[in-house]
């Protein structure tokens, strides 16, 4: 299957400790300008008395919005730098805000860079990384020794089982790769010599995580 995107899966928060000033970096799933918008408000709510509350956000498949603000830093060495981590990882449909507290010492500009580099980076490790695939979905009726068979099938694609029905005869969901319908739909008419009944459904999307 193709890699559409990557994108983020879960919220998660890390923080790290720079020449006495505190980072917190908070990184969540968005899938629009306006989910994003309203999660940095909630972040920004939640630590109204932090020094900054530096943002970013990228959205769409081919990363087509992006959005960053250094929020009071010095320009191009906050909002930038999470950005940039987003677009060098292909990372998209995801928001960062890193909150700072300022502990008295000026990190200077090179050091600014890579505090927010750094905390991105750490925000992104603490989250669920995943790959985003376009899937077909199909429905299929058939006889219980249809099925058994059905389940002890091999393909050396991806297929999965995501739902099941036992009555009369059974129904299931199976998942798989657009390019490879075709082949699937042969497999199963094989094993109930034609009978199945199969109903292809309109095609989604499906995160998988990547092993860290």
């Amino acid at each position: 299957m193709q890699v559409e995107y990557k994108t983020i899966k879960e919220i998660a928060k890390a923080e790290l400790n720079i020449e006495r000033s505190k980072f917190i970096s908070h990184i969540s799933h968005a899938n629009s300008r306006e989910e994003a918008e309203a999660y940095i408000q909630m972040i920004k709510a939640e630590y109204k008395d932090a020094t900054h509350n530096v943002s970013a956000f990228v959205i769409g498949p081919k990363l087509e919005l992006k959005w960053a603000t250094d929020d009071g830093e010095p320009q191009g060495t906050a909002g930038t730098p999470i950005l940039k981590v987003l677009e060098e990882k292909g990372i998209t449909n995801t928001v960062v805000v890193v909150t700072r507290y300022f502990g008295g010492k000026k990190l200077g500009t090179g050091g600014l860079v890579r505090a927010y580099t750094d905390s991105t980076l750490e925000a992104i490790k603490k989250s669920v990384l995943c790959e985003v695939y376009n899937i077909t979905s199909i429905k299929v009726r058939l006889d219980y020794a249809s099925y058994n068979k059905l389940v002890k099938l091999s393909f050396p694609f991806y297929t999965e089982i995501v739902s099941t029905e036992f009555q009369d005869t059974v129904s299931v969901e199976i998942d798989t790769d657009p390019e490879k319908i075709e082949e699937l739909k042969e497999a199963i008419d094989n094993i109930s010599r034609g009978k199945a009944l199969i109903d292809i459904c309109e095609d989604k999307i499906k995160s998988i995580p990547i092993e860290k």
